[in-house]
């Protein structure tokens, strides 16, 4: 099922196997990338909090979301081993990620310098 339908993001790509490599690892933009389950607690709490993010931080950045169940693979290669998880990239490198549940200040106060 699409996080579209468990809880609708506005603001944020799903991922999908084909957009992987243009979308994340060449995109011109900073990524933000949030790894999340539909049935974890925490990242239901996160999304709205992403949701306003990606709609605060607009043009300057993509916000894509990916199901962990569905992307094991991407995480695997991202070195990502919990959830929920926000990675920001530049040209598929990770410049700062972390996991858990945050406050929108957190988040905020660690996407602001690198977008």
């Amino acid at each position: 099922m699409p996080w579209s339908r468990f809880c609708s993001i506005s603001g944020m790509t799903e991922l999908t196997v084909r957009a992987f490599e243009p979308d994340i690892l060449r995109s011109e933009k900073p990524v933000v990338l949030f790894f999340s389950t539909r049935w974890c607690m925490v990242s239901r709490s996160m999304a709205p909090i992403l949701e306003e993010l990606a709609l605060e931080y607009g043009p300057r950045a993509k916000f894509i979301h990916a199901d962990a169940a569905e992307h094991e693979d991407v995480m695997e290669q991202l070195g990502v081993r919990d959830v929920p998880a926000v990675l920001v990239l530049r040209r598929g490198k990770t410049v700062t990620s972390f996991h858990g549940g945050h406050t929108k200040a957190f988040l905020r106060e660690k996407l602001t310098p690198v977008l």
